[in-house]
Order: C-alpha cells, then structure tokens, then sequence
C-alpha cells in the first residue's frame, strides 16, 4: 500500500469511527428525550417519585451525550479527514446537542409544575406532544444510521422527521389552547407550563434543524 492509499485508508477509517460515535451519540439524545416523555406520563398519573428519577436519568444521558460530544472533537482532530467532512459532522452533533439541551430544560420546568397542581388534562396534551417528541427524535436517530449505507432511505427518513415537527407545532397550538382555557391557573404555574410547552417545540424545532443537515450531508454522499 502507498503512502498515498494509506492516508486515504486512515481518513477514511476516522471517518468511519467518527460516525459511529455519532451514531451513539444521537441513541443517548433518544434516550433523553425518552425519560421526558416518561416523566410527563408519570406526573399524569400522580406519580411525583417516578417523575424526579426520569428527569434525574434524562440529565445522566445528557451528561454522556455531551461525553460523546467531546470525544468526536478530538477523534476529529486526528488523521486527514476533510475540512467539509469534520466540519459537517461538527456541525451535526451540535445541532444534536441542542436536542438534549431542550430536552433537560423542560424536564427544569417539569421539575417545578410537580410542586403545584395541574389537571389531568393539561399533563394529558403534555405526554402526548412528548410522545411525538421521542417519535420525532427516533427516525433522527435512525436517519443517521443509514447516512452511509442507505442515502435513500435516509432522505425518507428526514422526510418523517419534518412531518412529526409539523405533528409537534400542532400539539403545541393545541396545548395552548387548552391552556388558556384554564382561567384558575395561578400565573407562576401559568408561566411555568408555558416554558415547559415552548421547550417541547424547541426540541422538534431542533431535530428538524439537524435533519436540514443530514439531507445536505445525505445528498452530497449521493
């Protein structure tokens, strides 16, 4: 093997490395999003206990996705990769890391709405946005594990993606309403649900953001 073949063999070998850990990456960010949605269902059901240890699990997976993060940087750093291709994948687990940010910073607020009441109706809207949260963040998920066998069915993937965001706005407009419809609710309580609803969409707003990325990537590996 040429000295030449062998540079292409290692660039080509940490860009393989680099994106299984971003395959790993992006499981602990579906498993963030995950015990949020299980929190939610759980405060929906009285359960306070079983609520505090999912937030409590969703900020352990936050902190190991944020590991992850700063492993990729320096596996980035070594060998010849491309400036595009570090880049694009730099790119990508930040925006991924948004995901979980938004994520943790609902379960703040959810954290907070365990220690006042709320109906069971607005908890219900609220488990099932986060229902189509962690759907959302799953074909994420998995449109980065095809990225490099199956362009296709990545952009299919991508494709799901966008239609569940749409999903998500809906249930957001829907929870507002229900919302306002609640004239005893205190307005600290008020203001706490309205955070807790705004980090929700952010997170669907985010995974829609990193799969604008991923079609760019997908596409240009065509």
């Amino acid at each position: 093997m040429s000295e030449k073949e062998l540079t292409s063999w290692f660039a080509k070998r940490r860009e393989s490395v680099a994106l299984k850990m971003t395959r790993d990456h992006s499981a602990k960010i579906v498993d963030a999003v995950t015990e949020l949605e299980k929190g939610l269902v759980a405060a929906s059901k009285g359960n306070a206990t079983e609520a505090k240890q999912a937030v409590q699990r969703l900020f352990a997976y936050e902190t190991e996705a944020d590991g992850i993060r700063r492993d990729i940087a320096v596996e980035l750093t070594k060998g010849d990769l491309p400036p595009k291709d570090r880049e694009d994948l730099m790119h990508l687990i930040k925006r991924l890391d948004t995901v979980a940010d938004w994520a943790k910073d609902a379960s703040r607020n959810l954290t907070l709405l365990l220690q006042v009441k709320v109906t069971g109706d607005l908890w219900q809207k609220l488990s099932s946005m986060g229902h189509h949260l962690v759907e959302c963040v799953w074909a994420l998920r998995r449109s980065i594990e095809e990225l490099d066998r199956d362009v296709e069915k990545t952009l299919d993937l991508l494709i799901k993606v966008d239609e569940l965001e749409h999903r998500v706005d809906e249930d957001y407009f829907d929870a507002k309403i229900t919302f306002l419809a609640h004239k005893e609710l205190e307005p600290p309580t008020f203001i706490i649900l309205r955070d807790l609803l705004h980090d929700m969409e952010q997170v669907a707003d985010m995974c829609a953001d990193t799969a604008d990325l991923i079609r760019i990537i997908a596409i240009q590996a065509r």
